[in-house]
């Protein structure tokens, strides 16, 4: 009688095989071989779409149809851009899509943007659409009219070019092409420096991310006559993150450039941004996040009351600052509250829009000693409409 040996693997697609060898006939060796065959196979079926990029595609399990196309490439790198209508999205998910991919040597990013209407999107591409290849500066200056957002991908795959079983994660499917790393685990939540060129101790921005995977690229060192060998290799490991951004790690990245891993006590701070973005959106009025000590972090708008706060009369110092770019501008003013401008804060708003100077921000302090500004008591701010 003939022993089987069973296993278990995915295809390259995604989907997931079961198989049995004849143990006789190499058993565990024939079971890593048909692995090995497994992910290298593709199965494509009726309801997948194979969107066509030049020489090659794309598959998707969806319904796509692709309703405009630009690509090439030259000695330095290439990419594409496309809009796509997807027919049969998921519930939460918006069906037309223009989605661009561009790479540079090893150096690969991609984007996609949501669209009003697939005529919005093709206006934005041009009359001449076979040859309009967008990059994602395009849209980060500002959104075209019918655009809806910008949703950046990094090594990540979009959500509409998923196949087989894949899992959806947000905007993106789950990363299975990512390599694995022992500190940069997917799902690992993780501080991260905004700005990793002209970096600054004082005022440096961090963000919490969550890992999903990393991009690992080795360059071959060149020989010399005295030093490092030729087959000793440069690596850069690129962190894709959860909102699409990367952060590129090698030997010549600076300590305070490097993301570390979030400690236990800091994690309310990725919630706490996370329903903040919510409240931006209007997903949410308010946001509130528990402590183990009974202590609430509680975020909310506060309607303005009927009427402004009264400033008492006084001499204050001012500082402007301006939403049209110009230079800000600051001094002492003598301020006496009337009926019509009880609040310093709003008069100075008022005041100045009038002039044509838009205000961003204005900083109000009380006078300290030698004539100098003292204790800063509030800072107004000009609400977005």
């Amino acid at each position: 009688m003939a022993i089987k040996e069973s296993g278990e693997g995915h295809t390259g697609d995604g989907r997931h095989v079961r198989f049995m060898v004849d143990r006789e006939a190499g058993g565990r060796e024939a079971g890593i071989e048909a692995l090995k065959l497994l992910e290298e196979l593709r199965f494509p079926e009726q309801h997948e779409v194979n969107m066509e990029h030049g020489g090659y595609g794309r598959y998707s399990r969806y319904e796509v149809a692709q309703h405009e196309y630009a690509g090439g490439d030259n000695e330095v790198g290439g990419g594409y851009y496309e809009i796509l209508e997807v027919a049969d999205p998921p519930a939460d998910r918006h069906p037309i899509v223009s989605y661009g991919y561009m790479y540079t040597g090893q150096r690969a990013e991609s984007f996609f943007v949501e669209w009003e209407s697939v005529e919005a999107a093709r206006r934005d591409m041009g009359t001449e659409a076979s040859t309009k290849l967008h990059t994602k500066k395009h849209f980060q200056d500002a959104l075209p009219e019918g655009a809806i957002r910008l949703v950046e991908c990094g090594y990540l795959q979009p959500w509409f070019y998923a196949v087989g079983n894949q899992k959806l994660v947000g905007d993106y499917t789950l990363p299975d092409h990512l390599a694995e790393d022992p500190v940069y685990r997917f799902g690992r939540e993780f501080v991260v420096p905004e700005d990793q060129t002209f970096l600054k101790r004082d005022g440096q921005t961090n963000t919490m991310k969550v890992c999903m995977g990393v991009a690992r690229l080795e360059t071959k060192r060149p020989e010399y006559p005295y030093g490092t060998s030729e087959s000793e290799a440069d690596v850069t490991r690129i962190v894709q993150w959860h909102d699409g951004s990367t952060t590129v790690i090698n030997d010549t990245a600076q300590v305070e450039a490097i993301p570390r891993a979030a400690q236990p006590g800091e994690l309310w701070v990725a919630d706490a941004q996370r329903e903040f973005d919510r409240m931006l959106n209007a997903d949410v009025s308010r946001f509130e996040i528990k402590f183990a000590d009974g202590g609430k972090f509680i975020g909310r708008y506060v309607e303005a009351p009927t009427g402004p706060k009264e400033t008492p009369a006084g001499m204050y110092s001012v500082e402007v600052t301006f939403s049209d770019g110009r230079k800000p501008a600051g001094g002492w003013i003598d301020f006496e509250p009337s009926e019509e401008h009880p609040s310093l804060g709003s008069y100075i708003h008022e005041e100045l829009s009038r002039q044509g100077k838009p205000v961003e921000k204005v900083v109000v302090r009380a006078p300290g000693r030698d004539n100098a500004p003292g204790k800063r008591l509030g800072a107004f701010y000009r609400r977005g409409t």
